[in-house]
């Protein structure tokens, strides 16, 4: 059966109520079953004569997101995360800062229901974001990372080299996070942070190479804890499999679009012509490729 057909057959399954959230803020959504259940944790959830929930075709969600709900969704029907274009403009840092925040609560929706491919995909958005923009994790969403997640895991590892990062800035100290958590994993993983800042400064933040780092904030998994949305397409560059981004993409830090040509290629013709990057890589210049022909760009050679 083809993409298509396969869509409208799960479009046509019995529909499943999903309430997600709790009072002003929470969601009501009609989901095709077979759509939902393209995570193996729902389909066990609706197995008919196992749980309540199956029975009744009705599904609470009362701690989690209507957002992140709704970028597990997107997954569900198309297969791929997609998210709007970060353009360098500085204006748009508070939509930024709501989108940061939903990257959190995504990666612990897709923790706590066993989606790993969502784990990876808000993660590098995360990374993306904090990137191209004068934003941090504040205390709140930090102390939430290390509520919210287990220790040792990506969003705590994201946490932690904020903080360190705001700590060395001196845009805030290590006590302003304290203060809404007692957390003594927290202050050991900043003092390692620190030590690992000490010896390798052109490193930090962390969260900048995420590639590079990917053992710090990529979740392995063998894809059995997720089936596949109805349609396979993934969506670069936030694709769930580290290994397969395009030859293109910066090494270190994976989001930054290697979209330049050579001086033997510019311009006169037109299928040569390129946008310039909206924001450059700054890790790994010297391992640009022309996107015309191919051929390796030296540093400087912009």
């Amino acid at each position: 059966m083809s993409y298509i057909g396969k869509l409208l057959s799960a479009l046509d399954s019995e529909p499943i109520i999903v309430e997600v959230g709790t009072g002003d803020d929470s969601k009501i959504y009609n989901v095709p079953k077979e759509i939902l259940c393209s995570s193996k944790w729902f389909s066990r959830a609706l197995q008919t004569g196992t749980f309540v929930e199956g029975a009744e075709r009705k599904l609470k969600l009362p701690e989690d997101s209507p957002g992140a709900f709704e970028i597990y969704l997107g997954r569900a029907y198309t297969g791929g995360y997609d998210f709007e274009h970060l353009d360098s403009d500085r204006e748009a840092d508070s939509h930024r800062s709501d989108e940061l925040a939903l990257c959190v609560q995504a990666w612990i929706f897709g923790h706590k229901y066993d989606i790993s491919g969502m784990l990876n995909a808000v993660m590098l958005r995360a990374c993306d974001i904090l990137m191209v923009s004068n934003l941090h994790l504040s205390p709140e969403l930090i102390m939430k990372c290390y509520d919210e997640s287990p220790c040792g895991s990506p969003l705590r590892n994201l946490a932690v080299d904020s903080a360190e990062h705001q700590d060395r800035e001196d845009i805030r100290s290590i006590g302003d996070y304290v203060q809404f958590s007692a957390h003594d994993e927290f202050m050991e993983d900043v003092s390692g942070a620190h030590i690992d800042a000490a010896m390798a400064p052109e490193d930090f933040p962390r969260y900048l190479k995420p590639r590079k780092f990917s053992e710090r904030f990529e979740v392995k998994d063998d894809g059995r804890n997720e089936a596949r949305g109805i349609l396979k397409v993934t969506t670069q560059p936030y694709n769930e499999h580290w290994d397969q981004l395009p030859r293109l993409l910066c090494e270190d830090c994976v989001v930054c679009f290697a979209d330049v040509v050579c001086s033997d290629c510019e311009p006169d013709e037109p299928e040569y012509e390129t946008e310039a990057p909206v924001w450059p890589c700054k890790h790994s210049v010297g391992n640009r490729k022309c996107t015309a022909c191919a051929k390796s760009i030296a540093e400087g050679m912009e």
